[in-house]
């Protein structure tokens, strides 16, 4: 079972606006729902156990990474169909999932629940220091 299903998609998404989008055809979805996973994993990977994450499925999944999944597989899908004409608000969605998943990888943002590895593999540590001061008389 994958980590996105059909119906995940209703709370972002009207099914006959995605239907239309994918051109009646839900046999692209899955290669673009695994695109939109791979990002998505490339930005939790460095401190988060990612092969847990998206190994759940049903109601255990995380309410979140679902639905910034989401959001970058309707965009990948509308950028397949219409290049230019990309609604504005699956843009600003995408760009939001962008941001926030940015955060988390910067450490900014730290989302509660998440699979962290117990061996020790992955830890982020934040190194450098405060801004140099300029002092002058």
């Amino acid at each position: 079972m994958s980590f996105i299903t059909k119906e995940d998609y209703g709370s972002h998404i009207a099914d006959n606006r995605l239907d239309a989008m994918s051109g009646y055809d839900d046999s692209k979805l899955p290669a673009i729902e695994g695109r939109a996973i791979a990002f998505v994993k490339g930005y939790l990977n460095a401190r988060f156990d990612t092969d847990t994450i998206f190994a759940t499925t049903g109601g255990s999944r995380d309410a979140q990474i679902l639905a910034v999944c989401i959001d970058v597989v309707v965009y990948y899908v509308a950028r397949l169909v219409a290049p230019r004409n990309i609604s504005n608000t699956i843009k600003e969605a995408y760009q939001e999932s962008k941001e926030w998943l940015e955060g988390v990888m910067s450490a900014d943002i730290n989302p509660p629940g998440l699979a962290v590895p117990s061996d020790g593999t992955k830890s982020y540590v934040t190194f450098g220091g405060n801004t140099k001061r300029e002092n002058h008389i």
